[in-house]
């Protein structure tokens, strides 16, 4: 709480304390998310791999896990580089739910005017917009489902699963954003969800944008005199 009231005291609202915090702690993890992101799309680019190493060792598990492993290594993948930055983020997430459900009444003596919070829809309609940083907000928690649909869509998955995936990427938001309304939860860590998703969307649509990592085929790895006769058979034409 004490980074959030110094905040609080150069920006003049906790409001805007809490979109810098979540500035300041993306930050911190972005060489973690940054791996991640890279991770998830490096294992998109073997999944033909995988495919072929499937079919070709289809009788023989321990072989596969043994060809997988090495793709794994020359490509210089971790499967599990995806969840490290997850754990990590877990206790600092909890930090930050203890943090303002134990301070809430500083958010409700707060009188905040940021966005629609603390204007004039929360008199008319008090049932839905947040009157301060302590009550709940439809709107808000609208926009962070739609920041989670949206984060989901970016992230790379299996073709092969790609159906069930996109089934679970509209039914999760939807769930979780009604979970939190009915939860009834602060919009300040709603908001502080938002910024943070906002910020990984934007650093997820930096990944894309990259250039994916060159895979080399097992088949042409495993048959060196294909790879040779093509060689020479291209030398020749030229």
């Amino acid at each position: 709480m004490r980074t959030l009231n110094g905040l609080q005291e150069h920006t003049g609202s906790y409001a805007w304390a809490i979109v810098f915090f979540s500035v300041i702690i993306k930050v911190m993890l972005y060489p973690l998310t940054q791996k991640q992101y890279s991770s998830m799309k490096a294992m998109q680019a073997l999944q033909p791999e995988i495919k072929r190493l499937q079919a070709r060792y289809k009788d023989d598990p321990k072989k596969f896990n043994e060809a997988q492993a090495e793709l794994f290594m020359k490509a210089g993948v971790n499967p599990l580089g995806g969840c490290l930055p997850l754990f990590i983020q877990m206790p600092i997430l909890y930090g930050i739910y203890t943090t303002i459900m134990n301070f809430r009444h500083v958010f409700e003596g707060e009188h905040v005017r940021f966005l629609w919070i603390g204007g004039w829809l929360p008199d008319h309609y008090p049932q839905y917009f947040a009157k301060n940083l302590a009550g709940s907000d439809v709107a808000l928690l609208f926009m962070y489902g739609l920041s989670m649909y949206l984060s989901q869509k970016l992230t790379v998955t299996d073709p092969a699963t790609a159906k069930q995936q996109g089934t679970m990427n509209t039914v999760m938001p939807v769930m979780l954003t009604w979970m939190l309304w009915s939860m009834k939860l602060p919009c300040a860590m709603v908001l502080y969800w938002l910024m943070f998703n906002l910020l990984g969307l934007i650093q997820q649509a930096h990944i894309i944008r990259m250039p994916a990592p060159v895979i080399a085929s097992s088949g042409a790895a495993s048959n060196p005199s294909r790879t040779t006769t093509r060689k020479n058979l291209g030398e020749k034409n030229a």
